[in-house]
């Protein structure tokens, strides 16, 4: 009885501890991934799977998903039996498995398929599928206990079933090998210790645990062996004891309670899984510590009170299974705690909805919940008073508090929801209503004491400060263009006594010593004010604003317009930081969801994995204790954070492969390579860091190096590659994981990848291919060669004939262009002629006439003087303009044959300029005294068709002189001639008055002249153009005319000596 009164007495020092002892159970699974919610065993294999024992079958699990093992009778290689008794992970990391009924099985992870132990006689059948616990001894032998007694399988050798008396026939439920070597067997009439160094040792019997049924056995760090028994509690043996020692929690009882598994998670410190749920037990002095059982009202706590298992893995997490609560991972850290809401301790908090946090002057925190009012917290001695709503006068007329503050006379300013503002006096918890409050007719958000002592309060719809002189409340009007409504959600102060204001709806606003009007804060930075503020915190000169797009700093706090600074370092953009904000000693930044360091420019979300069990957190709700620690309110209870030890820190977990899949099929995992046969397409890895904790916080990547250019990164719920169609050779696959803080594992899991090609793909094949090509290459180009030779000469031929019927057709052409330009050249010729022609004849006649008109009057003798005077008169006249007009028609003539070109009769001649072209200009200058020509030219010896160009010198001249100038223009004409390259250049510009548009297209054509009936025949441009391209072989142009003059451009080539040579040969 007295040991019952002391577990009580120290389960309830438990329960009021503060901060609270943390303790948490996350379930892990549902009952459709651990079936029927029932673990019988527990182990991790060496590459850091977690391997569950259930009534149905195995389960592995990686940190994400839940890979279920069964039997199978049509497939051989399953697991020999469903119902899982015993698993055991053996020194060379082999898997063994005990079922019943069923007998072992051995994983072989290879094949991802379990081989049976069958190699046994018929008759032993019944004890090997029995079997229910397993164990290895130093020597690499197994032992398995049956129902029906001992057996060992040597590393080498055949099974056997030990006959000695005192094992035979035994139900074995526990084996243990211990750090001497010696096995420990414990069954259902007590417990032996064999010695398997001597070959012939008996076994030992314990007489303190004689006809008692051994259910556990377990070895501390510190080598002692425990003992856990169906009725007589826990019995623990050291080195050199001859008997077993009883532990204190076998008397914790009148009836004690079977000890289903054991578990040391520190030298000092035993678990012991119980039917009734979890004991932790100190060692040194035998004390309890607490006991976990389950709690319907608490989704955290102990799933079942049937605990069969516990486990520690290679990173410390303590897991249970129970049958019915399933697979649960403990969660336990020093600096992280929660006070949690349960229906089953009365002296707890009375709701889980903390909505507002006040520590009081004497270290008492009040609990303010939404509905059931005030719980009085005392760190060390409980809830020990409450505040709940009633009808009464000087009660809470609404449990919902929205805000607390203390008052520096001691009195605690309360306010509820949705209206209601209270004063308390905290020893006699008398409550006094403030009745002139009523008039605010609306819920106080946030009350605030500043630096001077002042209370002000924030409300749904602006802000008041509580003036006690009065015993009133003052407003201060929210100013932004103009009075506005807005409701707070938080008040603070800075260095400089501003009181700064965090509006939900219309920003920051900021209220300035002195002043009546709390003004819109404007940015120097951005241009819009308009924030939605969810907490503020100032620290020094700087204040820090968190809203739902992020975290924001606000610097040069005195400025008219300060500046803002979105704080973007690690944290997720658009997203709040939890609006609750605290500072700790180190000068971070925290919420109830997150941490950030300033100096570090590091953040971190604060999973609920490791404690930080906020569910849905209350805005509002939070404080900092003067010890330092953090209270966080939340839907789930008060969150407490020792903040200044809190270190985020994360190892980095095990990367291994999950899964194959050649060509969509499952296949085995690969070892170190991963080989895919000519038949196959591709492959699909899946693979997973083994993070039980925080599994969804681990990022991945993976390259394929030879095929890949860059890395391809995925989060957790992408853990799956995959590639098709590779071209044969070797590849490495490489796949990096990160630990739950981002920072990327140095050690990554590398797999040799060899693509075996097909057929066609092999060397022989393509070199064969490729021979055979060239072939049909070579045949294909011959062919091709004929082709186009047959073609070429098809080509040839039909070329030959088209260039015979194009010369014929040339030959037809130039006869008719000939026949053109002779008939053009006729009519010209005939309409040239034909004038003077016409008017000789014109004269011809009329003499004719007059002759013999003449004659007549001779012979009729009536020739009178007068009239012979007049006949004479008119003869004259008649033959001057015959004359006159046969003069006419040879002059044409001669400049028709001058217009016929003839190249012998312009033999090439040395000539020396500028010389020659002087004198050939001097004639000119003495017909045309009134034209000024001037000269440019280099001296340059040249060999050109002399007569040809001094033709076309004399017809440019010529053209010039008649044409270019009216009587107004000055009479100047410019002779310029220069090399370039091995082409000469003659320029003649006159300054004239140009020539008329509808003639520059037609002024090398005969007959062409602006000047027509002035004795001007327009053949001399024409007999230049002849002389320039057919003798000269060169060309001439008008280069530009207009109101300023005209230029005429003549190009030829210079002449070599041999082609003077070949000239006077020729």
């Amino acid at each position: 009885m007295f040991v019952c009164i002391a577990c009580s007495l120290l389960r309830a020092a438990w329960a009021h501890a503060f901060p609270p002892v943390p303790s948490l159970f996350f379930q892990t699974g549902n009952h459709q991934q651990i079936p029927e919610h029932i673990v019988t065993a527990i182990e991790q294999d060496t590459t850091g799977f977690l391997w569950i024992g259930t009534a149905n079958g195995l389960v592995r699990f990686d940190g994400y998903r839940f890979l279920r093992f069964s039997q199978q009778a049509e497939y051989a290689n399953s697991l020999s039996g469903n119902f899982i008794q015993s698993l055991l992970v053996r020194q060379n990391g082999d898997l063994w498995v005990a079922a019943v009924p069923g007998g072992l099985s051995r994983y072989l992870p290879a094949r991802a398929a379990f081989e049976r132990f069958e190699t046994f006689p018929i008759e032993q059948a019944a004890f090997w599928h029995s079997a229910q616990t397993l164990a290895e001894d130093q020597q690499q032998q197994l032992w398995v206990g049956s129902r029906n007694g001992l057996a060992r399988i040597p590393a080498s050798g055949q099974a056997e079933i030990l006959q000695a008396p005192e094992l035979t026939g035994i139900n074995v439920r526990a084996l243990l090998v211990d750090a001497e070597n010696q096995l420990w067997i414990g069954h259902r009439q007590g417990l032996l210790r064999l010695d398997l160094n001597t070959e012939s040792a008996q076994p030992k019997v314990f007489e303190l645990v004689k006809g008692q049924s051994v259910l556990s056995l377990k070895a501390a760090p510190d080598g002692s062996i425990w003992v856990g028994s169906a009725n007589a509690g826990v019995f623990w043996w050291q080195k050199h004891d001859a008997e077993l020692r009883p532990f204190a929690a076998s008397g914790a009882a009148d009836t004690p309670s079977p000890v289903h598994d054991l578990l040391h998670p520190s030298e000092n410190e035993v678990w012991l899984a119980r039917l009734g749920g979890i004991e932790r037990w100190q060692r040194t002095p035998e004390q309890l510590l607490n006991r976990f059982e389950p709690d319907p009202s608490d989704r955290y706590s102990l799933a079942h009170s049937d605990v069969r298992v516990l486990f520690q893995d290679s990173n410390q997490l303590i897991w249970t299974g129970s049958f019915g609560g399933g697979l649960q991972r403990y969660q336990s850290s020093q600096q992280v705690s929660m006070l949690r809401f349960s229906l089953k301790d009365n002296q707890g908090i009375s709701s889980p909805d903390i909505s507002s946090i006040l520590e009081l002057a004497n270290g008492d925190i009040w609990l303010g919940t939404r509905g059931s009012g005030v719980d009085v917290l005392r760190p060390g001695a409980g809830i020990i008073a409450r505040l709940q709503p009633g009808s009464g006068p000087r009660q809470l007329q609404q449990g919902f508090v929205t805000s607390m503050v203390q008052q520096q006379d001691g009195k605690v300013w309360l306010a509820t929801y949705p209206e209601g503002i209270y004063r308390v006096e905290p020893q006699t918890l008398a409550i006094e209503r403030l009745t002139l409050a009523d008039a605010l007719n609306e819920t106080v958000r946030r009350f605030y004491i500043d630096s001077q002592q002042q209370l002000w309060l924030g409300t749904q719809q602006g802000l008041y400060r509580w003036q006690s002189n009065l015993a009133q409340l003052r407003s201060y009007p929210l100013m932004a263009e103009q009075p506005q409504a807005d409701y707070l959600n938080a008040i603070t102060e800075d260095a400089f006594g501003q009181i700064w204001l965090g509006g939900g709806s219309g920003g920051l606003y900021r209220l300035r010593p002195g002043e009546d009007t709390a003004k819109l804060v404007h940015f120097a930075n951005r241009e819009s004010a308009t924030l939605s503020i969810l907490g503020l915190l100032a620290d020094k000169e700087q204040l820090w604003l968190d809203t739902p797009q992020g975290l924001y700093v606000l610097d040069q706090l005195s400025a008219d317009r300060p500046k803002l600074t979105k704080i973007t370092s690690g944290l997720k953009q658009h997203q709040a930081f939890g609006a609750n904000l605290l500072m700790d000693s180190h000068g971070r930044l925290w919420t109830q969801q997150h941490l950030y360091d300033p100096n570090s420019k590091q953040s971190f979300s604060l999973p609920e994995t490791e404690g930080f069990v906020v569910g849905t957190p209350w805005f509002r709700s939070y404080s900092q204790s003067r010890s330092g620690l953090m209270l966080f309110g939340s839907a789930e209870g008060l969150l407490v954070i020792d903040a200044d030890n809190y270190q985020p820190t994360a190892g980095f977990p095990g990367l291994t492969l999950t899964s194959a899949q050649l060509d969509g099929q499952a296949a085995p995992l690969p070892g170190q390579q991963l080989t895919l046969a000519p038949h196959h397409r591709g492959f699909s890895l899946e693979f997973a860091a083994l993070e039980f904790q925080q599994p969804d916080a681990i990022r991945y990547r993976y390259q394929l190096q030879g095929f890949d250019q860059s890395w391809t990164e995925v989060d957790a719920n992408q853990r799956q590659l995959s590639y098709t169609n590779l071209w044969p050779g070797q590849y490495q696959l490489q796949v990096q994981s990160s630990n739950t803080l981002g920072v990327w594992n140095p050690k990554m899991l590398v797999l040799d990848v060899v693509i075996e090609p097909k057929i066609w793909q092999r060397l022989w094949f393509q070199l064969l291919c490729l021979l055979a090509l060239t072939g049909v290459l070579a045949a294909l180009y011959l062919w091709r060669m004929q082709t186009e030779k047959r073609k070429a000469r098809q080509l040839r031929l039909q070329v030959a004939r088209q260039q015979q019927e194009l010369l014929t057709a040339q030959k037809l052409l130039i006869e008719k262009e000939k026949m053109a330009s002779l008939g053009q050249v006729v009519a010209g010729v005939a309409h040239e002629l034909n004038t003077p022609l016409g008017i000789g004849m014109t004269s011809s006649t009329v003499l004719l006439n007059e002759t013999e008109q003449m004659e007549q009057l001779f012979q009729q003798k009536k020739i009178t003087n007068q009239r012979m005077q007049q006949f004479l008169q008119h003869c004259f006249e008649h033959l001057k303009l015959l004359i006159k007009n046969l003069e006419r028609s040879a002059d044409l003539v001669h400049h028709f044959k001058q217009v016929a070109v003839d190249q012998t009769a312009c033999q090439l001649q040395q000539i020396q300029l500028p010389d020659w072209l002087d004198e050939r200009l001097r004639p000119y200058q003495l017909s045309y005294p009134d034209v000024r020509i001037e000269l440019d030219c280099p001296r340059v010896q040249l060999l050109v068709r002399a007569q040809a160009l001094e033709q076309i010198v004399f017809q440019l001249l010529q053209n010039c002189c008649l044409h270019a100038f009216s009587e107004t223009s000055e009479k100047r004409v410019m002779v310029q001639f220069h090399l370039q390259g091995n082409e000469c250049h003659l320029l003649v510009r006159d300054h004239g008055q140009g020539i008329p548009d509808e003639l520059q297209s037609r002024v090398f054509e005969p007959f062409v002249t602006s000047k027509r009936g002035s004795h001007c025949h327009g053949l001399g441009l024409h007999l230049s153009y002849n002389l320039a391209s057919q003798v000269l072989n060169g060309s001439i142009e008008l280069q530009n005319t207009g109101p300023d003059g005209s230029d005429f451009l003549l190009r030829f080539p210079m002449q070599s000596n041999k082609a003077g040579k070949k000239d006077k040969a020729g």
